[in-house]
């Protein structure tokens, strides 16, 4: 895990220590009822207000996560994290080729988006799990998400394509998204607002 953190790192992505699964698939922080190797050791979620970690935060038994969100100067992280069968092209069109991982339930596409673009994070934001059995989730601003060498309950995540930078998301890809939003009456914020913070 330390190797990996440190490889993230060089990639100019924040690693997040999170907690493991035992052999049994069962989360290793002792909980019952927790997302089991999906939520992070440090509780106060410090990574949320930027803090970075180093390789030594890290350890064997851990799972790994990247903040996404901001990135570089212009560009920030967003991931399309599909569960399912079906392949995301067949909600959005034939995109291009990006940093992408196999997770236990599916895929990790990782793609930039202009700085404050409005995201969120959202779960099946197209609202396709009920009727193909493929949901796509956000994962953004203030967001993590699981990376390889991590397991779950269900499997472990493995790197397909690391080839460069993550491409831009298409500008189609946010019209789809807002569209479905507006659909169902939710909200899709131009400003960003944390407490005395405004962006």
């Amino acid at each position: 895990m330390r190797d990996a953190a440190a490889y993230y790192a060089a990639l100019g992505l924040r690693a997040i220590p999170m907690w493991g699964v035992d052999g049994a698939g069962h989360c290793r922080c002792g909980g019952f009822d927790c997302n089991a190797g999906k939520h992070a050791v440090d509780e106060r979620e410090p990574w949320k207000d930027g803090r970075e970690y180093r390789p030594a935060d890290f350890h064997h038994q851990d799972n790994i996560a990247i903040a996404l969100g901001p990135w570089q100067a212009l560009s920030w992280l967003v991931c399309l994290d599909v569960d399912g069968p079906e392949p995301v092209e067949s909600f959005f069109g034939v995109l291009p080729p990006t940093m992408l991982q196999r997770s236990p339930r599916g895929r990790h596409l990782f793609y930039t988006v202009p700085a404050f673009a409005p995201l969120g994070n959202w779960v099946d934001c197209l609202a396709t799990k009920h009727q193909t059995g493929t949901g796509v989730d956000i994962r953004y601003a203030r967001g993590k998400i699981n990376v390889a060498p991590s397991k779950s309950a269900f499997g472990s995540y493995e790197w397909l394509s690391r080839c460069g930078d993550p491409a831009p998301l298409p500008a189609s890809v946010l019209a789809i998204i807002e569209h479905s939003r507006r659909r169902r009456q939710l909200p899709i914020q131009r400003r960003w607002d944390r407490g005395s913070k405004r962006a």
